[in-house]
């Protein structure tokens, strides 16, 4: 299980949804013991990287993908109709890594190219869907 904490920027009229600003600060990771019942904090991925966003989540070994990294979150934004801050395409979204609690922006996407443009979320698309 993964918790997305979120920073949440409230203008002067805070009960306005469309005032709302906010930013990934960080993410938690968990793991059931279904021995207890109970959530166990995970403090490593290991070679494993995730991938996070509003369409869907994915899992997969980063050895696999070279252009990846191990032991982190990939995110993109899954609540962008509010974030007035970014209103013009440029969206929530980078890499979390849980060794150093860092965010670094994706390195495939060009925040410039298209932040007056209005584009859509952005979406994760499965290498091999079989």
């Amino acid at each position: 299980m993964l918790s997305r904490r979120v920073f949440f920027d409230l203008s002067d009229h805070a009960w306005e949804e469309s005032n709302l600003v906010y930013r990934t600060v960080g993410f938690e990771v968990f793991k059931m013991n279904w021995g207890f019942l109970t959530c166990q904090r995970v403090e490593t991925l290991g070679e494993r990287l995730f991938f996070v966003g509003g369409n869907s989540s994915l899992s997969f070994c980063a050895s696999e993908f070279d252009a990846c990294s191990s032991d982190c979150i990939y995110f993109t934004d899954d609540y962008s109709e509010s974030n007035e801050d970014d209103a013009c395409g440029k969206h929530d979204l980078g890499v979390f890594s849980l060794r150093d609690k860092s965010i670094e922006p994706l390195p495939c996407f060009d925040h410039n190219s298209c932040s007056r443009l209005g584009w859509p979320l952005s979406i994760w698309v499965s290498p091999n869907p079989c």
